[in-house]
């Protein structure tokens, strides 16, 4: 054993400490999940349609005017004489982290906890590579110089399936957290949806970057919660819903991009 493979498998049994800590304790959501309601996909992607219908017609149909006085009335925007840019900002927040949020239990759901499950997932798969790796070369050695290292490519093996476990259980929670702010999104969709495509017309007219660029990143941050844990060239029909969501909100974004094109 060399100590290229000391290190690699004493960091990796570190890792595997922490990771377990963090996971072992996290059981939140692994009953709720076994009791999870399927949903009618299809009727949700016909309901969303539905909503953004009627949002396009209602927002075509306004003038500024009568859009400043939705953003004033419906959302408590604050847009006077000037273009609001503090208000809109505010507001913006406020929006942006109630519905990438849920409280429905003790601890709060919302994307931060996501992130944590992204970043968590991108070590494993960079530590497994390594792994990988380091087996090819222990593998190819013993086979060409009758080196015998099955003790260490056992210990290289059991690190494997250890982190693949903990892989399983990223994996359950993402979709159990993701489902359920995904779910609080579709719910609100017609609220949402009709608000960025207020606050983007008004602003357009305005010509306010710095506004737009906020709306963008926020936009970008609603996308991002629905995004899958892993990518696929297999498209699910579970994800069915959720990128249909993002294609209608990327529609959104390419107005402010294409603005500026």
């Amino acid at each position: 054993m060399t100590e290229e493979d000391l290190v690699v498998i004493e960091h990796c049994k570190k890792t595997l400490s922490d990771l377990h800590k963090e996971y072992d304790a996290l059981n939140l959501y692994e009953k709720e999940s076994k009791k999870a309601v399927k949903h009618d996909i299809y009727l949700e992607i016909a309901t969303c349609e539905s909503i953004i219908d009627e949002c396009r017609d209602e927002v075509n149909s306004s003038s500024l005017e009568e859009i400043k006085e939705m953003l004033n009335v419906v959302y408590h925007m604050q847009l006077g004489e000037h273009n609001g840019r503090e208000s809109a900002l505010v507001k913006l927040d406020e929006i942006t982290s109630k519905f990438l949020s849920s409280k429905k239990y003790k601890e709060n759901v919302n994307e931060k906890l996501l992130e944590g499950f992204r970043s968590d997932m991108d070590l494993i798969l960079g530590i497994k590579e390594i792994l990988e790796d380091r087996l090819f070369v222990v593998r190819h050695k013993r086979r060409w110089f009758f080196f015998p290292q099955t003790i260490l490519i056992q210990r290289y093996e059991k690190l494997l399936a250890d982190f693949e476990s903990i892989e399983v259980k990223i994996r359950e929670n993402f979709t159990r957290v993701s489902e359920i702010i995904t779910s609080y999104i579709v719910e609100s969709f017609h609220y949402i949806y009709l608000y960025f495509s207020y606050i983007i017309r008004y602003f357009l007219h305005a010509e306010n970057q710095l506004v737009l660029v906020e709306i963008a990143a926020s936009i970008d941050r609603f996308i991002n919660v629905m995004q899958p844990l892993v990518k696929s060239t297999t498209l699910k029909n579970e994800n069915l819903r959720n990128f249909y969501v993002i294609y209608e909100l990327n529609t959104l974004k390419e107005l402010i991009v294409k603005h500026y094109e």
